[in-house]
């Protein structure tokens, strides 16, 4: 058994869990990235804080400025740290508390915010980190210096993130008059949010790893275990085609109600088993059932006793060929799995296995499914020997009383010419030396010749006609037919043909079918004394492999107590014939192998269709 099959259940399952995987991955990517979306927004609210701030401070820092140079002396003196002329000067006490006074007020609101001024033109330093009141530049820091040189210079306000202490910082310029003054700063460090941040990234991190951890870990240890429960339910299954009292466990969970139903279902089958195997038993026909491979997969008591087959011996399974030896019953299975085409009841005569000869009615079928798919056959065969020897009764007896009839038919015909013949020669045995008179030699010689008729007529009862078997197109002796026919009909009757084109050829004898032809068109000319129409069609009948030709008149119809007669030697309704047409033109079709369908109703019309099988096989003791 494979992993995992591409349509299977397992491969259902790993999808499932693959997508949940997916939706746990993709939930915590999207987690992270509202992380850093939210960083983002954190970074512009206190930028913003800070231009808030910066403003503020400003603000403040001027007005102390203007008094500053109108109660404060200043002393300049040129410093070189920064690459800007400006006066050396000392400031009072007073001027930077007051300077101090201003951020720590503003400090008081933003606790957090780390605020600074830078005067440029006293080169000192005033913040609320700072552990002193002041500070002069010296103290700066190199990085510091050249952002306040970059913001004097380029004039404008700078907003940043310092990466290397994981703060932000923001310094504008601060004017009066027009002029730079100085420098306010403010900072803020961000080390604890970016950490929090961080911390979060990193504990998504952890559960997107562990989730796939988890995930494929599970997914193994189910699938495991599923699998486990599967090769369980498959090998019970299997044990269950050979015995269904197999017992699959049952486990917890779906695949143990999947093993409860299976249970349940196979003693629903045992159950229904045993009735059809009662039944089965029961029947007397008997019945093999087999499958696409050939192999026996029913089989009743009656088929085993028919062909006395020994009942010890395991027959499920296996190949037909192992259990029947009989030739005529392998032909019989060989040919339909061949065509795929069922036999209906042939006759076989066989010796079963008790040296008993026997003969059988055999028939095949084929067992098909939903979707048309050839699955296998049933053979049904039936024992007809005590049949066949009461119908051999029968048709002795019958025979014995159709030799009555015949005899009686016979009599009939022959009485009335020898009547004529022997009452001219009484007659001249009387004149003695007279001459026979032309018109009495006439008569003679037309009644001998009715006789002889006759007789060749009674020949085809007498013995089998020898056939000579040549390939002929039906259509054309059809046409030959009614070329003869259609100069002596009367003119109220009028024939339609149908012939179907195309038609496959025939091994037949062209003369004989003739004389069935003429027969029953001629029967059909008399059943239409007042005129009429005789519709004559030819077609091939894919089916059943034969040709068949209709002959349907319009005429007064055939009773239908007189069915079982019409092909019996000399039974005729009419005053005049001797009732032979359809009897010689039954036996010519039957030598054919082939057979005469006869369909009427009185007062309507009347069809007879001749059957041509291509396939049916003459009977031997007509070859030529």
């Amino acid at each position: 058994m494979k992993k995992i099959y591409s349509k299977g259940l397992i491969f259902q399952i790993l999808v499932l869990i693959g997508m949940v995987l997916l939706i746990t991955s993709v939930l915590s990517f999207f987690i992270l990235w509202e992380i850093n979306q939210t960083q983002k927004v954190l970074l512009e609210q206190q930028k913003s804080n800070l231009n808030k701030i910066l403003e503020i401070v400003i603000s403040k820092t001027i007005p102390l400025y203007e008094f500053k140079k109108t109660n404060f002396k200043i002393i300049g003196k040129k410093q070189k740290k920064i690459n800007i002329t400006v006066p050396k000067i000392s400031i009072s006490k007073p001027f930077g508390l007051e300077i101090k006074k201003v951020i720590d007020s503003i400090s008081n609101n933003f606790p957090k915010t780390e605020i600074g001024f830078y005067s440029l033109e006293n080169q000192i330093i005033i913040s609320n980190s700072l552990p002193g009141e002041i500070s002069l530049i010296e103290t700066f820091t190199p990085n510091q210096q050249n952002i306040f040189i970059n913001v004097i210079r380029s004039r404008n306000k700078i907003i940043r993130v310092n990466n290397q202490n994981g703060s932000i910082e923001g310094y504008s310029p601060v004017y009066v008059n027009g002029k730079i003054i100085g420098v306010v700063w403010v900072r803020e460090n961000l080390q604890p949010s970016i950490q929090n941040l961080e911390n979060s990234r990193n504990k998504i991190y952890k559960i997107i790893i562990l989730g796939f951890l988890v995930g494929i870990s599970g997914s193994v240890f189910l699938i495991n275990n599923f699998e486990k429960e599967v090769k369980k339910i498959k090998y019970g299954l299997s044990q269950l085609k050979q015995n269904l009292n197999t017992f699959i466990p049952v486990s917890v969970g779906p695949i143990g109600e999947i093993a409860k139903a299976i249970n349940s279902l196979s003693e629903e089958l045992r159950r229904v088993y045993g009735y059809n195997k009662i039944i089965l038993n029961s029947i007397d026909e008997g019945i093999l059932a087999l499958d696409f491979d050939k192999k026996i997969i029913l089989i009743n008591r009656a088929f085993i006793n028919i062909l006395q087959i020994n009942p010890v011996i395991e027959m499920n399974n296996k190949k037909y060929t192992e259990i029947i030896i009989e030739d005529e019953i392998k032909q019989v299975i060989d040919e339909t799995y061949k065509y795929e085409q069922g036999i209906k009841d042939k006759k076989i005569t066989l010796t079963n296995r008790a040296k008993q000869q026997i003969d059988l009615l055999i028939g095949t079928a084929i067992l098909k499914d939903f979707n048309e798919k050839f699955l296998g056959i049933a053979l049904t065969i039936r024992d007809i020997t005590e049949r066949e020897k009461m119908l051999s009764i029968i048709r002795r007896s019958e025979r014995l009383t159709s030799l009555g009839t015949l005899v009686a038919g016979v009599a009939h015909e022959i009485r009335n010419p020898l009547t004529a013949i022997h009452g001219y020669i009484q007659f001249w045995l009387k004149k003695g030396n007279q001459i026979p008179s032309q018109k009495a030699l006439k008569t003679i010689t037309r009644e001998i010749e009715r006789l002889n008729n006759l007789v060749e007529k009674l020949l085809f009862f007498a013995k089998p006609q020898q056939i000579n078997l040549i390939e002929q197109n039906v259509n054309h002796i059809i046409k030959k037919v009614l070329a003869f026919v259609q100069e002596i009909i009367p003119t109220s009757i009028k024939i339609k043909i149908d012939l179907q084109q195309n038609l496959p050829l025939i091994r037949c004898d062209e003369s004989q079918l003739e004389i069935v032809f003429n027969n029953i068109i001629y029967n059909a000319i008399q059943a239409m004394p007042d005129g009429g129409t005789l519709h004559i069609t030819t077609w091939f009948d894919e089916k059943q492999q034969a040709i068949k030709i209709s002959f349907k008149d319009t005429g007064v119809g055939i009773p239908t107590q007189l069915y079982s007669r019409l092909f019996d030697p000399f039974f005729t309704t009419k005053p005049k014939g001797m009732g032979l047409g359809l009897a010689i033109a039954y036996e010519i079709v039957k030598n054919h192998g082939g057979e005469i369908e006869v369909h009427s109703m009185e007062n309507k019309g009347s069809e007879f269709v001749v059957i041509l099988s291509l396939n049916h096989p003459v009977p031997q003791e007509c070859w030529e």
